[in-house]
């Protein structure tokens, strides 16, 4: 097999080859599911209202950590069929890229405060209260304001 795959080397510089490109292709893989993992954790944290966003976090992340339980034991499945781990991955891969698509777009809006609001952002309205956004507005210039002036 090595010498169909590089017909112009020994058979062991191949099988060298063949495995810098297997160690560089598993090192990738490590580093995108590392930062995949961090772009879920934070934009799961920009879809739970504030006052449920740790009870939310909390239920993600043990659900990645039972995920990575029973990750291993899919391997398991060889013995039945050596077809099995890799569909099963890609499978489970596949069907959490499609479930994304049902996921809110978080892209320039303010973090909801209220589970009345995140209905209401849901059900296509706007999230925050007309008295929620002013009082805030508000504060957010008196902050600046103040600021500026203390350490002048």
């Amino acid at each position: 097999m090595a010498s169909v795959a590089c017909p112009r080397v020994s058979e062991l510089q191949c099988l060298t080859y063949l495995q810098i490109l297997r160690t560089a292709q598993a090192a990738l893989g490590k580093g995108c599911l590392a930062s995949s993992f961090i772009c879920v954790y934070l934009f799961t944290g920009e879809l739970y209202p504030t006052e449920i966003r740790q009870m939310g976090m909390g239920f993600a992340s043990v659900n990645a950590r039972l995920g990575g339980l029973v990750a291993p034991l899919v391997t398991t499945l060889e013995e039945v069929n050596a077809v099995l781990p890799p569909v099963g991955f890609g499978v489970t891969s596949i069907l959490a890229g499609l479930a994304i698509c049902l996921l809110a777009e978080t892209r320039n809006m303010p973090l909801v405060e209220t589970i009345e609001a995140m209905e209401r952002r849901a059900k296509g309205g706007p999230a925050l209260k007309d008295e929620e956004e002013k009082s805030e507005e508000v504060s957010l210039q008196q902050m600046a304001v103040s600021a500026l002036k203390e350490t002048i």
